[in-house]
């Protein structure tokens, strides 16, 4: 897979935002647009693992480039095909038959030129590379509006340039939104080209910048492990409203007999209601994940599907509020997969050595040099005997110390004043107790071995209290 972004500015600040999209889709080539590096720049901070990294040749001419990327050791820099002062970006892939190239043309040019004659050296350009390549994936923001009806020079030019190559354009809905006042205005401006067949392209607005990223998928040319299908289990919640649930409970639930004194049986005839109400309204379901992308389960993957829906709403609407909700969507998905990428990496560093080590390469890298070091009784050391043996005392003795404290401080109340031995025992939990101690319960704490979630408890702490009581 191949990533463009126009990251509009700010690039260095953004480094956290393009290593997500790293770990989330590895993509082979990530080309970033305004990434407005100085030749003075220190580019230690954007070395990757297995990534090579580059700029377009207008660092070394004037001193700064826009166009940037990185690319796997899959595919070589093809230096020759480049202009001095474009934006542009060859990569040739080693083992296919394929280039890869990125390109900026930006919409306020260099001193002494103008943006037609930019634009003019660019399409040259392009021209070389497709006389010297067979296959060719051209893709860019080149700040001209394609389905602009009125007969731009710059758009007449880029359209001779597809018919002369036989390229075909695979963006058809927009790639750069920007509120403007109350209007939103929408364009399309970053184009995908290509003479080879059984191209995808996928579009991932956010809010780092106005313009989206777009991802190139082929089944031809991108080696694909062999993918492990895996069956799981989750609980459907869509259809769950605690109203609706307080009514199931009432109808399903008839009662306790005032004769019934068997703890154990008042509680399995609250448990099977409750069970009841989860059943029909939140049941079990099987989905099957394909791939070894853990972070993909069943709630990404429906935030992922109503992102997709609003998005196509909002193209055929520009409604504000269907952008508002897009954006709210695309919050909540991205910050999901956030939690579920550490929650990954938080059961890998409890799995075997091979994992924890998986985790420990992964976000240090793994031609990391620097070694651990801890202060010691005042003397600093990185000798790993020693640095082993302080971190299994330092477990141990929280371990021990946890065991005495809670040993020490478990007090057993004392029930035998609230029974009444003559007339049985008496109803010492009142109506405000009950609802108290739900109230009390955690809705983000598991579920016990019933199976029912403490947030349909907190729900139906009105139905329930009688029957706690």
């Amino acid at each position: 897979m191949f990533s463009y972004w126009n990251c509009a500015s700010g690039f260095i600040k953004k480094l956290p935002f393009l290593d997500d999209h790293f770990i989330s889709f590895k993509p082979e080539v990530f080309f970033i647009a305004e990434s407005d590096l100085l030749s003075n720049r220190n580019l230690s901070p954007l070395k990757r693992n297995g990534y090579q990294f580059c700029s377009s040749k207008t660092l070394e001419i004037r001193g700064k480039t826009r166009l940037s990327c990185w690319f796997s050791t899959k595919f070589t820099r093809a230096e020759t095909l480049e202009f001095d002062l474009n934006e542009i970006i060859v990569l040739d892939s080693i083992d296919k038959d394929y280039s890869v190239v990125g390109v900026y043309h930006p919409f306020k040019c260099y001193q002494n030129e103008t943006v037609r004659s930019n634009f003019e050296r660019l399409i040259e350009n392009l021209e070389l590379v497709c006389r010297s390549r067979n296959h060719v994936i051209i893709v860019g923001d080149f700040n001209v509006h394609l389905t602009d009806a009125t007969h731009c020079p710059l758009k007449l030019k880029l359209e001779n340039f597809m018919n002369t190559f036989g390229l075909d354009q695979l963006i058809s809905l927009p790639t750069r939104q920007r509120m403007v006042g109350n209007v939103l205005q929408s364009s399309l401006i970053d184009l995908v080209f290509t003479n080879i067949p059984g191209l995808t392209t996928s579009q991932d607005f956010n809010n780092a910048s106005d313009h989206c990223i777009i991802n190139i998928i082929s089944d031809i040319f991108v080696d694909r492990p062999n993918l492990k299908k895996k069956v799981v289990e989750y609980l459907d919640w869509r259809r769950y409203d605690s109203s609706h649930a307080c009514n199931l409970f009432s109808n399903m639930f008839k009662g306790i007999n005032l004769f019934i004194t068997d703890v154990d049986l008042i509680n399995e005839r609250i448990t099977t209601a409750l069970c009841l109400v989860l059943n029909k309204l939140v049941p079990k379901r099987k989905t099957t994940i394909r791939g070894d992308k853990s972070v993909i389960n069943p709630k990404i993957q429906n935030l992922k599907n109503r992102k997709s829906r609003l998005y196509k709403k909002f193209t055929r609407t520009r409604d504000e509020d269907d952008f508002r909700n897009l954006t709210t969507i695309s919050r909540k998905l991205n910050r999901e997969i956030k939690y579920q990428r550490k929650l990954e990496l938080s059961k890998k560093l409890k799995g075997n050595t091979k994992e924890y080590w998986d985790v420990i390469n992964r976000v240090l890298g793994k031609g990391f040099s620097d070694r651990i070091e801890i202060d010691h009784n005042g003397t600093k050391t990185q000798d790993g005997t020693v640095l082993s043996n302080l971190f299994a005392n330092f477990f141990l003795n929280k371990v021990m110390t946890l065991s005495e404290n809670e040993s020490d401080h478990i007090v057993l109340p004392d029930l035998s004043s609230l029974v009444n031995n003559e007339d049985g025992p008496n109803l010492y939990f009142s109506r405000l107790d009950v609802c108290e101690a739900i109230k009390k319960l955690k809705r983000s704490k598991a579920h016990g071995h019933d199976e029912i979630p403490g947030i349909v408890i907190k729900d139906l702490h009105d139905v329930l209290i009688d029957p706690l009581n």
